[in-house]
């Protein structure tokens, strides 16, 4: 009797381990058709950083950034939607049938997009412990699209500052226009390319 009930918590142990690990890396990713929508966030797997809607001090426009978690601000360090604002609490974050991340309102417009080109449907959202949101092929895990190429205005651990000399592409930081309008600012922090590359 004793080692049937030994091997049935040993079975159920094994199962509540693994609900464990899957319910953990289901919360720092997205997976089509799966969404998020305003007031629920993803976090990444370490427990650094968040990914949600969240409205600047001052302002009751809602936009999707990640912030760190443990921190008691939700001053955001990343902000997608930035330049285009959603007026209501009705927005969600998903992925589209074309394969790229997007921030859609109330009436399923488009307020923001990855821009990804080229139609993959086997696509996943991942928020990393680096505070970088990648858009993978789930097959090959290949990071199609990074937050990490389209920094706001702050500089974190692994990101790289960078200019494409041949493509004019650059990776730079740029300012809030004010600490309640996460949109572009004045300011920007990047490289510029002369004779010789300058920061």
């Amino acid at each position: 009797m004793g080692l049937v009930r030994t091997i049935n918590l040993s079975y159920f142990l094994v199962l509540l381990s693994s609900f464990c690990l899957q319910f953990g890396h289901a919360t720092d990713t997205i997976a089509a058709p799966n969404f998020i929508k305003d007031s629920e966030t993803i976090i990444s797997n370490d427990g650094e950083f968040l990914l949600g809607f969240f409205s600047p001090v001052n302002s009751t426009y809602r936009y999707v950034g990640i912030w760190y978690a443990k921190v008691s601000t939700t001053r955001a360090i990343w902000v997608a939607n930035r330049n285009k604002p959603l007026k209501t609490t009705s927005g969600i974050l998903t992925i589209s049938k074309d394969g790229n991340i997007v921030v859609l309102d109330g009436e399923k417009n488009i307020i923001w997009s990855s821009n990804v080109t080229g139609s993959v449907p086997n696509r996943s959202v991942q928020l990393l412990d680096s505070g970088n949101l990648v858009l993978q092929e789930n097959t090959t895990a290949s990071i199609i699209w990074e937050s990490f190429q389209h920094p706001s205005d702050s500089f974190l651990p692994t990101m790289k500052i960078s200019a494409n000399i041949i493509t004019g592409e650059k990776v730079q930081l740029t300012s809030w226009k004010s600490q309640s309008d996460p949109a572009v600012g004045t300011f920007s922090l990047g490289i510029s390319v002369f004779n010789l590359p300058e920061i």
